[in-house]
């Protein structure tokens, strides 16, 4: 339940995410410097996508590996993050959990930026997503 209403960034950036997101890359960076994701690989292939409604799905497929889940979504007061709250997965354990990943918009990309581990020992996962175009038919 909200307590109080988004500041204007925050409103500013939801209305810049609504819509169809395609995967561009994923870059992966650990303590040693840039790898490879140990989950999606570099060939990985994804779609995302922010209803106004408040509702989100997403899809990323690598080389043997799927993932996808859904659920809903909102910003943060600040506008700086955006978190999706999974009601369906394929994972069936994530149902009822809630993903917060830093967001930026920058022109037509969308890049979440996470960053997991104790210091000196850090991976910072950034996923960059472009606007998707009108589907062809």
């Amino acid at each position: 339940m909200r307590t109080s209403s988004p500041r204007p960034e925050a409103r500013a950036l939801r209305r810049r995410l609504i819509g169809a997101w395609r995967l561009l890359r994923i870059e992966y960076r650990g303590p040693d410097g840039d790898t490879v994701d140990p989950f999606y690989r570099p060939d990985s292939t994804g779609v995302l996508i922010y209803h106004a409604g408040g509702w989100m799905s997403v899809a990323i497929a690598g080389p043997g590996a799927y993932y996808t889940y859904a659920g809903t979504w909102d910003v943060d007061p600040a506008g700086s993050s955006v978190t999706h709250r999974v009601t369906t997965a394929l994972i069936a354990a994530e149902v009822g959990v809630a993903y917060r990943q830093r967001v930026t918009v920058d022109g037509g990309r969308m890049i979440f930026t996470n960053r997991d581990g104790a210091p000196g020992a850090r991976t910072v996962r950034r996923k960059i997503w472009v606007r998707a175009r009108r589907a062809d038919r």
